[in-house]
């Protein structure tokens, strides 16, 4: 499988490699199916700015996502319906949310030395569920790797999953809105942080450490965050946790005001604010756990040939490939190499898509297979 946009004109006739959700975990479109320009449509108008679709040249090949499809579904609904009914005025019920952070936290404890990659892909309706959802397992991978006990975990996994909790009293078009906010409506934004700290500490099932999350996850290091410029150790860790969480997450997705960035260039970004911005040591440990090219990912190597991301292994930057073309981007016949064992083999840059010459040859392969198959001779 490999990532398109919905806007890429090439995307017509691709099949889809993996079935696309809606905000409430039902179906909208199931693998297999061929993108038709209606179908591109109605991914458009429900927020989708891509998709996966299969790979040509290596059909099959499936993500292992750092959680499992039914946990992140149940847990994304049920911070769908906490956000919604906070926006009404009713009491959070933590039990569910509960119950969604320890499957989280039970898939995350048999990945704990391995590199994960997680979905980026998204509408824009549902950003803030998947995002809330994705904070938390980052954050939690995170605490992994700081050896934190399951009491701290658990805190940790609560706090992170509704750090966002108090959008739910920002005014809807101030999140979907794709041009800049007034003054005004920022601080009201802002105030986010604030009053999603309020909601937490008043439910008694909640601890204040996991209520601070949501209260100082705007903080930066150096001072310069809100609501109320914290500096350093001043700011709780599970919160500087959460900020590097969520910082990553927001950058490698699809926001109105803009596209997402590749995750190379979410990685420059984060580290050029370690030690400034975030704490350091939650950058590091994140940077270490996390996939540079997901699977599926187009690459061009240093000696030019050309492959695609088939796995990850335990470094970040040097995951299983397979090499399609060779250095002139002739196709050949798939060959796996681990990029951790072939040391005088990396990765140069990321592709959003095939060359010319490779996709011509593409062309002629789905040519040849039609020709034979039909029992006709090519003229």
């Amino acid at each position: 499988m490999r990532i398109l946009r919905t806007d890429d004109p090439n995307l017509q006739g691709k099949q889809l490699a993996s079935s696309v959700y809606s905000a409430d975990g039902h179906i909208l479109l199931r693998k297999g199916v061929y993108l038709t320009p209606n179908y591109i449509k109605l991914l458009s108008s429900r927020g989708y700015h891509s998709v996966y679709v299969e790979n040509e040249l290596l059909p099959g090949l499936e993500i292992d996502e750092a959680i499992n499809q039914a946990t992140r579904i149940r847990a994304t609904e049920l911070v769908r319906k906490a956000l919604e009914k906070t926006h009404k005025g009713e009491d959070l019920v933590i039990e569910p949310i509960s119950r969604a952070v320890d499957a989280i936290l039970d898939d995350l404890a048999g990945n704990s030395d391995m590199v994960v990659q997680l979905s980026t892909l998204r509408s824009i309706d549902e950003y803030s569920f998947v995002h809330s959802v994705n904070v938390c397992v980052l954050s939690v991978l995170m605490g992994y790797a700081l050896h934190y006990p399951p009491r701290d975990m658990k805190q940790l996994g609560i706090g992170a999953i509704l750090h966002d909790l108090g959008k739910a009293r920002v005014p809807p078009e101030y999140l979907k809105r794709d041009g800049a906010l007034t003054p005004s409506e920022y601080e009201e934004v802002k105030n986010h942080t604030t009053e999603g700290f309020e909601l937490l500490r008043q439910n008694r099932d909640i601890s204040i450490l996991s209520a601070h999350v949501a209260f100082q996850h705007h903080e930066r290091m150096d001072g310069s965050g809100y609501p109320r410029q914290l500096k350093g150790d001043d700011i709780l860790e599970f919160a500087r946790i959460a900020a590097v969480a969520d910082v990553w997450d927001a950058l490698i997705s699809d926001r109105p005001y803009r596209k997402c960035v590749a995750p190379e260039e979410a990685m420059k970004e984060l580290k050029q604010g370690a030690g400034k911005l975030y704490d350091e040591t939650c950058v590091h440990h994140l940077m270490s756990r996390l996939a540079v090219y997901p699977v599926g990912t187009i690459v061009l190597l240093s000696d030019r040939r050309l492959a695609v991301v088939t796995k990850q292994g335990t470094k970040s930057h040097r995951p299983y490939i397979t090499i399609v073309a060779d250095c002139e981007h002739k196709l050949v016949a798939p060959s796996l190499v681990s990029l951790e064992e072939s040391q005088e083999t990396s990765i140069l840059q990321a592709l959003q898509d095939y060359p010319p010459s490779v996709v011509n040859q593409i062309n002629q392969i789905r040519d040849d297979s039609y020709w034979a198959a039909s029992g006709y001779r090519r003229t």
